[in-house]
């Protein structure tokens, strides 16, 4: 995942994303506007210089950041065609500054992952750019309160299925967005049907960063709709286990969710990497989440690209409705629901000790991969 507000949160280092695909191959080209670190959102508080002299390794470095990324990129088989420009482009990590300025001459497209790019950036060199909208409603509403640079794209897709409709709550500005729902390489993703998982689960933040305001009304989090559903544990009579990014500072709503049931997970064990993160969704026995509150009030047809891993997985998915459902078929391995009670026939378990949770057909896969 990669976003303008996508935090690697081991190294707390806010990341955009674009990925440039010129003739040789597409190239992830990432933008760090340095460490964006907080004793309230890590798991240790001692300071910096003090980790650094006792000889400890400083997973807040850009150093250690950009690591990892190399990790991934070699898991994923693209270690030589990465670039992290970091501090708008004082240090480069993968490509040099002199490649990325030969790449960018030959390059096709840009996609940009909902990341603002600065007036001087080489990317806008490039003659096709689009933009990729991750946060449907938040976008549109920040379009409104300040430059976002978009004038600077030629296409426009978002993940959010009615931006543009008249559902929607947020004026474009005349922009013509492209709905598109998130892809999964199912190479990556193979199904795992197996009965002994018995975990509902879901990986989210507590608050996030999307916040906004418009017309007098506030667009928030997950928090809020997290505590409209706070008693869904305790009515449906088994545990929800979200792998929650969630602030020291927040202790008391910890100690709520604890009480209404939520086994909360520790999100950097769970999900901290790829690989703990598909282990986590597929030994899990469905999908059980909210929405972000802006992307239920703007009507936005947002859909996740952690559920489509989850479908993808052969794991059913219980989502709160953003309204996509003209979009995507529901009923039968995705289920959504707006109000607490649907949300309880949905997920109690049957008179036989199995959950009620539908599980695909045979076929499932073959048919929704295709869309």
């Amino acid at each position: 995942r990669a976003g303008a507000s996508y935090v690697n949160r081991t190294a707390e280092t806010r990341l955009t994303t674009s990925m440039a695909a010129s003739p040789r191959a597409a190239v992830p080209i990432v933008s760090t506007r340095g460490p964006s670190v907080t004793s309230s959102e890590i798991k240790h508080t001692e300071p910096a210089e003090q980790r650094v002299n006792s000889g400890k390794e400083d997973c807040h470095s850009i150093e250690y950041a950009s690591a990892r990324f190399d990790a991934m990129a070699r898991t994923l088989g693209f270690q030589e065609r990465y670039c992290i420009l970091y501090d708008g482009g004082d240090r480069h990590f993968g490509m040099s500054a002199a490649e990325l300025r030969e790449l960018v001459d030959e390059v096709d497209l840009l996609l940009n992952l909902a990341g603002p790019l600065p007036r001087d950036s080489p990317l806008l060199r490039i003659p096709r750019r689009a933009y990729v909208d991750l946060d449907p409603g938040f976008t549109q509403i920040w379009a409104h309160e300040m430059d976002m640079g978009l004038g600077n794209f030629n296409f426009f897709f978002t993940v959010g299925q009615n931006v543009g409709r008249p559902t929607f709550r947020i004026p474009t500005l005349g922009i013509e967005w492209e709905p598109i729902l998130p892809p999964v390489v199912l190479d990556l993703w193979p199904p795992r049907i197996d009965g002994s998982c018995e975990r509902l689960s879901t990986i989210a933040d507590w608050h996030g960063s999307q916040y906004a305001q418009f017309e007098g009304e506030q667009y928030t989090g997950k928090r809020d709709e997290f505590l409209r559903f706070l008693e869904i544990p305790e009515r449906v009579g088994r545990p929800i286990e979200p792998a929650l990014s969630i602030w020291q500072r927040d202790y008391e709503d910890l100690g709520l969710l604890l009480r209404h049931g939520w086994c909360v997970r520790d999100p950097f064990l769970y999900a901290g990497d790829l690989e703990s993160y598909r282990e986590f969704i597929q030994f899990s026995r469905a999908e059980f989440t909210v929405a972000r509150d802006g992307y239920v009030r703007s009507g936005s047809g947002w859909f996740s690209d952690r559920t489509a891993c989850c479908l993808a997985s052969g794991k059913p998915a219980i989502v709160q409705s953003t309204q996509f459902e003209w979009r995507l078929p529901t009923g039968t391995g995705l289920l959504t629901f707006r109000t607490v009670m649907k949300r309880v026939r949905r997920s109690r378990p049957s008179t036989s000790g199995t959950s009620s949770v539908a599980m695909p057909p045979d076929g499932w896969r073959r048919r929704t991969s295709t869309r």
